[in-house]
């Protein structure tokens, strides 16, 4: 998989001095979320954005987080829970509290890049996509089982005229086509779910 980087918004380097973990990884800074936002290249490779809260606009992370794709998670340090709270509500992922909770800055920039190793997983992402599959068989099938049984009903109309017997019929036909393609594509997904070995990842 591509290297991905950790963003650091930082201007008074209160978050550098505070952290161990940002001196060992490979971190891009930017003046600001504006600079981040002009930077496409390196924004759409971004494991995480640390920020100084106090240095940023809680309005701009909108304008970062609704890029196409998968966001980069985002922790911020703040000066107040409730600060903290503010930012959560306009999509970060986590926030510290500084000066006041410096020990925990290096535990939650650990776990974020964690969640988000976790989530750009092949294995990961191809059991989404299996579960995605699953569902959307089951929310069509009981649509289309309608569509069929009805179908059903009207062709034991006696009066009905060639016509529309035939194209009753051409809708059997295809509500069976589209149920036994969502049976075989479930069912595919589950033996192959079934026969991979535990622990096994996909790259």
């Amino acid at each position: 998989m591509k290297e991905r980087t950790t963003a650091l918004i930082d201007p008074a380097g209160r978050l550098r001095s505070a952290s161990t973990m940002l001196r060992s990884l490979q971190v891009y800074e930017y003046s600001g979320i504006e600079s981040l936002l002009e930077s496409k290249s390196r924004a759409e490779d971004l494991l995480c954005i640390v920020l100084d809260g106090d240095f940023s606009n809680v309005e701009e992370v909108k304008c970062l987080l609704e890029r196409d794709g998968l966001p980069p998670l985002l922790l911020v340090a703040v000066s107040d829970a409730e600060e903290g709270k503010r930012w959560l509500d306009h999509g970060a992922m986590d926030f510290v509290v500084l000066p006041g909770r410096r020990e925990e800055l290096d535990s939650r920039i650990g776990a974020m890049m964690s969640w988000k190793s976790t989530l750009l997983n092949p294995a990961h992402q191809e059991l989404l996509h299996r579960k995605t599959l699953r569902r959307l068989a089951h929310d069509l099938k009981n649509p289309l089982n309608a569509v069929f049984c009805y179908a059903e009903l009207l062709l034991m109309d006696e009066h009905l005229t060639p016509t529309v017997r035939t194209d009753i019929e051409h809708i059997i036909t295809n509500a069976n086509v589209l149920l036994e393609t969502l049976d075989s594509k479930v069912n595919f997904h589950r033996e192959e779910t079934e026969s991979q070995p535990a622990g096994d990842e996909r790259s």
